[in-house]
């Protein structure tokens, strides 16, 4: 490994925690994508990345991302949106 691979490899982001809030339609689309959603946090595919959902108010979803590196942060962003996306979607069909 040459000594810029090495100093590269040191200056990469480590230990990151995001918070996403996301405002729902309504408090009842709040509460189903909440419901819907909080299954996923019971299990993490691997130990990189953990999630906790938590309602900030009645409308409001705020998503907590803490990962080991950007890239699994980025993996767990973007699988949660997915879901809260096709939640919403499938919300809005039924209503």
């Amino acid at each position: 490994m040459t000594s810029k691979s090495k100093e590269l490899k040191t200056k990469m982001i480590q230990n990151l925690t995001l918070n996403i809030r996301i405002k729902m339609n309504s408090a009842q689309e709040c509460d189903i994508i909440f419901n819907a959603l909080r299954y996923e946090t019971f299990y993490s595919p691997n130990e990189r990345a953990t999630v906790r959902l938590k309602k900030e108010d009645d409308m409001t979803i705020e998503l907590i991302i803490t990962a080991q590196d950007p890239v699994s942060a980025r993996a767990a962003l973007n699988s949660y949106l997915r879901w809260f996306t096709l939640a919403q979607e499938l919300e809005q069909l039924t209503h």
